[in-house]
């Protein structure tokens, strides 16, 4: 009767629309959808018991309550055996992805967003749903046909899933190798992961030997996803890094299952702080320490003895990945050359970048030299001691300065010596050429007394040469400001005339006095050196952060004559990685005569840098 009343000419449209929408419901009351084997409503998810959810019919029409406005669902009801197969695949890529995002605690716990499969499995799902599903699996699958490879990301996907399931040593790698390496790329170009099992028994083989083992584990290897992780002790306090390095090469050489797959490193676990909670980290800090040592420097000092040795155990060749970014790198190249040549241009009066390809070509080749320079001091220390460098990119800047980021490493040095070696030489060489070829620039300027000679000299600010206190001594030393003003007296007030050498040497000076300063970003030259001689956990590498600040302040002093040092504090690093792949032996400090050559390089940079303004 309620039907009929529906369908009666004699009623109103509001009345019409009203009765069918209580038939609706009456519908669903009498006749309520069929539940799944788990006993779930089909399509309940997002119904509600209290009436003000939506409500569904026996034809798969879900209605809204009135006054919504949201348009009826139909629903497509029983599915067939290949829209369930698809359906079942699509489930089996969410549920992993799902799986994936949890593990790397990418999950939004706000996110209700949800896919019912029971329900849709029951067929309470639209048929646009299905049909975009469709799309997506098949267009899967075919793409898996014309791209073989792509058929391994499943593999590779359940194999990083069971690795994360026990990769609770995952915060150790995370905090010691760069992102370049700890990738599924990298990873797969080393041929894959060590089993758990080939780790066990070469942790085996450490305890058989006993007291003639290196190292001595205290439990199971931990799966870090990219490698492992072996907890323990050295057999002796007084063991040298390297000859433990050694030991453990000769014992991976005896096992056949990771003999030329694995390599070993001896580092410092700086995650085990956030293992041992804030009291626990707090007490072993304080444990060995007596009542008088109560300063901030007896603590720190402290804090690299609390942290445990750990043996990685890692793939052989798994080493971080050669730059992919090459258009962007030669990019940023180009445009630092250009700049370059424009501060060129300027010194000669010309116009920027033509000014400086029509201008002498001394004070660009000088530049390009000191730079040349400061590289070939990386590359030389690397080839002696068999470690591989990346190609270095010029970074843009401003005044005439060349920065460079990186090279990066892409191979292990064998110790914090050579990690040393490798950053010292570069600037180290770059600032003797660098003040080398002022003295000359100095030399040749005071020789210029002829028309034509003065009118070949290049014109620069005195403020500008003032930027160093270095150089700034060095003209006052050898030349004097009095002599330096006297040189063209035609030229504005506070310019002055000098050999482009002098502007060349200068911009080196500060280039390397830069590299050699800390930024606290860890893969900077002076960065590596405080690393390499001080090792990675010291205190001193705090200094890092000094610097910076330090840099940051004679940004300001130095606004109203220049802008480089503003400038490099926004580019320097652009290109870098965020850390180094650790040495074998990343425990022992370099120490000694690197030290003290580090310490004393460091306040050499920061007078070269401050301003004699």
């Amino acid at each position: 009767r309620l039907a009929d009343a529906a369908g009666s000419s004699s009623l109103s449209e509001d009345e019409r629309r009203s009765l069918a929408e209580k038939l609706d419901r009456l519908k669903v009351f009498l006749d309520p959808p069929k539940k799944d084997v788990e006993g779930e409503l089909a399509g309940s998810s997002g119904g509600d018991s209290d009436g003000t959810g939506t409500m569904e019919g026996e034809e798969g029409v879900e209605t809204t309550p009135e006054g919504e406005g949201e348009e009826e669902k139909e629903f497509v009801g029983e599915l067939s055996a290949e829209e369930l197969q698809a359906l079942e695949e699509f489930e089996s890529f969410f549920g992993k992805m799902d799986e994936v995002m949890t593990a790397m605690n990418l999950d939004d716990d706000d996110d209700d967003v949800s896919l019912n499969f029971n329900a849709s499995r029951a067929g309470n799902i639209t048929r646009e749903e299905l049909d975009d599903i469709k799309d997506i699996v098949n267009f899967g699958n075919s793409m898996s046909e014309i791209f073989p490879g792509l058929s391994k990301i499943g593999g590779d996907l359940a194999e990083f899933l069971n690795s994360t399931s026990n990769a609770d040593g995952f915060a150790t790698l995370g905090n010691l190798f760069p992102s370049s390496m700890m990738t599924m790329d990298a990873l797969r170009a080393a041929g894959g992961i060590l089993e758990d099992e080939e780790v066990q028994a070469f942790a085996d083989a450490l305890v058989t030997r006993g007291r003639d083992a290196p190292f001595a584990p205290t439990a199971k290897p931990r799966n870090a996803v990219f490698g492992h992780v072996l907890e323990g002790k050295p057999r002796t306090d007084a063991v040298d890094g390297d000859a433990l390095v050694d030991a453990l090469d000769e014992i991976v050489a005896g096992n056949d299952a990771l003999r030329d797959r694995a390599l070993c490193y001896y580092v410092r676990d700086a995650g085990a702080f956030d293992e041992m909670g804030e009291v626990a980290a707090a007490d072993a800090i304080t444990e060995k320490m007596s009542e008088e040592e109560t300063d901030l420097a007896s603590i720190l000092r402290n804090v690299e003895g609390v942290l445990p040795p750990r043996v990685l155990v890692m793939p052989k060749g798994l080493v971080p990945l050669a730059p992919s970014n090459g258009g962007p790198r030669l990019l940023a190249s180009v445009l630092a050359l250009y700049l370059v040549l424009s501060f060129v241009g300027s010194c000669y009066g010309g116009d920027a970048f033509l000014g400086g390809i029509a201008a002498d070509p001394t004070m660009i080749v000088g530049l390009l030299g000191l730079t040349l320079t400061h590289q070939l001091g990386h590359f030389l220390a690397a080839t002696l001691n068999g470690v591989k460098l990346t190609m270095p990119t010029l970074v843009p800047s401003a005044d005439g300065l060349i920065i460079t980021n990186g090279p990066e490493f892409l191979g292990p040095p064998k110790n914090n010596k050579v990690l040393f070696d490798v950053a010292f030489s570069g600037p180290a060489l770059g600032f003797v050429a660098s003040w080398s070829t002022l003295l000359l620039g100095v030399k040749e300027t005071s020789s210029a007394v002829s028309n034509a000679q003065i009118a070949a000299l290049s014109h620069v600010s005195l403020d500008f040469l003032r930027l160093s206190s270095l150089t700034s001594a060095t003209i006052e030393t050898f030349l004097g400001t009095d002599t330096l003003l006297s040189i063209d007296p035609l030229l504005d007030p506070g310019v002055v005339a000098v050999h482009p050498l002098v502007v060349a040497g200068h911009l080196g000076i500060l280039a390397n006095a830069l590299a050699l300063l800390p930024r606290g970003q860890g893969t900077s030259d002076g960065d590596r050196m405080l690393r390499g001689a001080f090792s990675r956990t010291s205190f001193v590498n705090a200094l890092g952060g000094l610097t910076s600040l330090f840099v940051l302040v004679q940004t300001f002093r130095e606004w109203g004559v220049s802008s480089l040092l503003a400038v490099y504090l926004f580019t320097s690093g652009v290109f870098e990685d965020t850390s180094d792949i650790p040495c074998r032996n990343d425990v022992d400090a370099a120490g000694g005569i690197r030290a003290v050559a580090c310490l004393g390089s460091i306040l050499v940079a920061v007078i070269a840098v401050s301003p004699a303004l």
